[in-house]
């Protein structure tokens, strides 16, 4: 019984499924056996598990540029707040590192103690701050016409690879405001 059981299964193995199609044709050589198509399903999992690692490290990689990106647009744009003197007050953007999760920056006006507060925003799933390092934070505080301030930097990284993958952000005193 085992051995004609064993004859089913192989003779299904190599069988050649007919095409999906209503008319009738020959099946000799036509459509694909069981044995083909786990072949096929096999290769194509081979091929994701290889390139899926890669893809998400591209993915991974290509947030830094891109927080930085906007980081710098953000202080450019409260640099011009100040200078314009939007609402008669000083400008800045205050950047955290918590303790805990979530690392931030915001836009605020006056002093970040007891000024007005803008939209807050949190740093993507795979970037961390280096400076402000852990439990600190750090304002960048344009001043009115001139838009200067005091020198700052403030460095992204991938939290992956911190120690390899950091971007400087440099704020000098004269408020030009640099990617490195």
């Amino acid at each position: 019984m085992h051995t004609m059981q064993l004859r089913k299964f192989l003779k299904a193995l190599f069988y050649r499924v007919p095409p999906f199609s209503q008319e009738k044709k020959s099946s000799k050589g036509a459509g694909f056996t069981l044995l083909e198509i786990l072949i096929v399903f096999g290769i194509t999992a081979i091929l994701a598990a290889t390139t899926a690692p890669g893809f998400f490290r591209y993915r991974e990689a290509r947030q830094l540029p891109a927080q930085v990106t906007s980081v710098v647009a953000v202080l450019r744009a409260t640099q011009a707040r100040a200078v314009s003197q939007e609402g008669g007050n000083l400008w800045g953007v205050h950047f955290e590192y918590p303790a805990s999760d979530p690392q931030f920056y915001q836009v605020f006006s006056g002093t970040w103690a007891t000024g007005t507060k803008e939209v807050r925003t949190n740093l993507g799933t795979y970037v961390t701050f280096v400076a402000p390092a852990s439990g600190t934070s750090t304002d960048v505080i344009f001043t009115k016409r001139t838009g200067t301030t005091t020198a700052a930097t403030i460095t992204l990284a991938l939290k992956s690879a911190p120690s390899t993958t950091q971007e400087d952000i440099t704020v000098t005193e004269q408020g030009t405001i640099e990617r490195e």
